[in-house]
C-alpha cells in the first residue's frame, strides 16, 4: 500500500457516496485511485478502484436488478469497506486485502440472475479501469 492517507480518504468517502447513493461521488474516487494505482503501480488501488467502480455502476442501475438484494449488496460492501479502513489503520494490509476479496467473492453468494449481472459489471469495471492504467 503506498499512499495510505490516500486510500484511507478514499475509503471513507466510498462509504458516504453508497449511504447517499452518489453515483457521480463514487465515480470520481474510482478515477482518483485508478490515478493512484498508474503512478504507483499499486495492486490494490486497482482493486479498490474497480470496487468502486462497479458499485456505482450497480446503484446506478438499481432498478434493473432485484432492488432489496442489490442494496443488501451495497451494505455488505459498506460494511468490507469499513473493516478495510480499520485494518489499514493498523496498518494490517492482510486483513485489508481480505476484505476487498471478500466483496468480490460475495457475488458468488447472491442469486443467479444478480450474480449473473454483477459479474458482468464488475467485468466491464476491470476492462474500463483497465484501460486508464
Amino acid at each position: 500500500m503506498h499512499e495510505k492517507g490516500h486510500v484511507m480518504r478514499v475509503l471513507e468517502e466510498t462509504n458516504k457516496a453508497i449511504k447517499k447513493e452518489d453515483v457521480i461521488a463514487l465515480k470520481d474516487l474510482s478515477n482518483q485511485t485508478i490515478h493512484t494505482a498508474s503512478t504507483e503501480q499499486d495492486t490494490d488501488s486497482i482493486t479498490l478502484a474497480v470496487i468502486i467502480y462497479s458499485l456505482s455502476k450497480i446503484i446506478e442501475r438499481v432498478h434493473q436488478y432485484d432492488e432489496k438484494q442489490c442494496m443488501n449488496f451495497c451494505d455488505m460492501a459498506s460494511s468490507r469497506i469499513t473493516k478495510a479502513a480499520e485494518s489499514l489503520k493498523k496498518d494490517d494490509e492482510k486483513n485489508f486485502r481480505k476484505n476487498l476479496q471478500l466483496i468480490l467473492d460475495s457475488i458468488n453468494k447472491s442469486s443467479k440472475d444478480f450474480k449473473k449481472n454483477v459479474k458482468d459489471v464488475f467485468e466491464k469495471a476491470r476492462i474500463n479501469k483497465a484501460s486508464k492504467i
